[in-house]
């Protein structure tokens, strides 16, 4: 499988850029909502819920994004969730 990355210039690129900075200015009348809702389910007797409360918590509050791993000559300014770092994994 052959994997093509768009350069950062390219149209196509800036065309996806400026799609995901519109849908976070129409997420932002929503951010206190996201919030309550997960702060409220962190004491939720369900373990899923505070589970999913915890990791939105984490996504949130350290800036953390979801999405495509970066290539080694990228400089990343946000982490991936989805990514584990192997210096800080350590296994038994």
């Amino acid at each position: 499988m052959c994997v093509q990355w768009l350069a950062p210039s390219s149209r196509f690129k800036g065309e996806s850029d400026v799609k995901k900075y519109t849908k976070a200015q129409k997420l932002k009348k929503y951010i206190e909502e996201i919030r309550k809702n997960y702060h409220r389910e962190m004491k939720s007797e369900h373990s899923q819920f505070r589970q999913r409360a915890t990791a939105i918590y984490l996504i949130d509050q350290l800036a953390l994004r979801v999405g495509n791993e970066k290539d080694a000559t990228e400089v990343a300014d946000t982490v991936s969730h989805t990514h584990t770092h192997g210096a800080t994994e350590e296994r038994t």
